[in-house]
């Protein structure tokens, strides 16, 4: 290739640092860890050329060298060290087939860091369950076993537990509803009335046929495993259910925890109406219910089995999946309901007891009534 061309190449092809990028100050240098896996170092001064490369549709190399030569105590030969690390990687306007610049600017809508998360995680490499497989699940179950059995099923919450109600089975008699009309009548709801009162065998059957362990299964390598009437990858199962009990006959009005596998519901503390306006940022939805939900995001229960950045949108998916099956109950027993994702997770991790956020967190929470 001729000089020439080269630097025309250098001048066209856009580059970009990479999306799944996480940079850590340290002393005289920066550790850069990225979601494969790989880890490298670099002078502070990587801090400042991180700052100043933010255009969205990338930088080429030419623009580089001229942010470099602005900064102090960059060296020369930076632009070489970077592409050999994988920090500097071409950017989605690089011209090749399966790399097109995106429809939408997500940047200027808001959703630049969305952008990076799904960039780092669109093409994430599957291991079949084939011979090969399983021999990866071995490798990774032997290693993890190494440093115990990882978070349990269901969080422990007897530290915060006032009383603990074990629950009946529901009665046989359900309720006799097509599937199909359950699914097309669904509909969100924004009011309820403030005089309703919800039976006991409301709750029961909510409970038994969306959160209860329905089987279990006992892994060598990645402990223990619930079935539940949703899905999850793995059956992981990353999800907590706190049933926020205001009208309910035959239980007290409060702030609860269920325990999928015992059945069983324990008290963490006081709940009202005022508090579940203030979790749902006064939304109208959230006002004069009977019954609540609030379901949190248990990363923890996932990222000690799937260690890559994919698994963390895994875990919201299963979310989903429990808020679908949780809503389709309600409106099987004749509940209409209320669901939202904005809430106010301060409010939401102290009235739950939670203090880590990369542990467990408030994702979406259900009114029912």
């Amino acid at each position: 290739m001729s000089a020439e061309a080269a630097r025309d190449m250098t001048d066209t092809v856009r580059y970009r640092l990479a999306g799944d990028l996480v940079l850590r100050p340290a002393a005289g240098h920066v550790q850069v860890y990225m979601a494969d896996g790989t880890y490298a170092e670099a002078g502070q001064w990587l801090l400042a050329l991180a700052g100043e490369l933010t255009d969205p549709e990338g930088f080429t190399q030419q623009d580089f060298l001229s942010v470099a030569r602005e900064l102090r105590h960059v060296p020369t030969n930076a632009w070489d060290i970077l592409c050999a690390c994988g920090i500097i990687r071409p950017s989605l306007l690089d011209g090749t087939p399966d790399s097109q610049p995106p429809k939408f600017p997500w940047t200027s809508m808001g959703w630049g860091m969305a952008q990076l998360l799904h960039e780092a995680t669109v093409n994430t490499e599957f291991v079949q369950d084939d011979v090969d497989g399983w021999k990866q699940t071995a490798q990774v179950g032997s290693s993890l076993a190494a440093v115990g059995s990882g978070p349990p099923v269901t969080r422990d919450v007897d530290a915060f537990a006032q009383d603990v109600i074990d629950l009946k089975d529901p009665p046989t008699d359900r309720p006799n509803t097509d599937f199909f009309d359950v699914l097309i009548n669904r509909r969100t709801r924004r009011t309820f009335n403030p005089s309703t009162r919800l039976t006991e065998q409301n709750l029961l059957t909510l409970l038994h046929f969306s959160a209860r362990a329905h089987g279990s299964l006992r892994n060598p390598f990645f402990g223990d495993h619930i079935l539940r009437t949703s899905p999850s990858g793995g059956a992981r199962h990353p999800v907590e259910i706190y049933p926020q009990i205001l009208r309910v006959d035959g239980f007290p009005q409060g702030n609860y925890h269920y325990d999928p596998v015992e059945h069983r519901l324990r008290r963490l503390g006081h709940t009202s109406n005022a508090l579940l306006r203030q979790l749902g940022q006064n939304q109208s939805g959230c006002r004069n219910v009977p019954l609540a939900f609030i379901i949190t995001a248990r990363f923890s229960r996932n990222l000690w089995k799937y260690r890559y950045a994919k698994s963390f949108l895994f875990t919201y998916l299963d979310v989903g999946h429990f808020v679908q099956t949780l809503i389709l109950c309600c409106q099987a027993v004749g509940l209409k309901t209320f669901l939202t994702p904005a809430l106010n997770v301060k409010v939401a991790q102290q009235h739950l007891h939670l203090e880590d956020i990369y542990d467990e967190c408030a994702t979406y929470l259900v009114c029912a009534g």
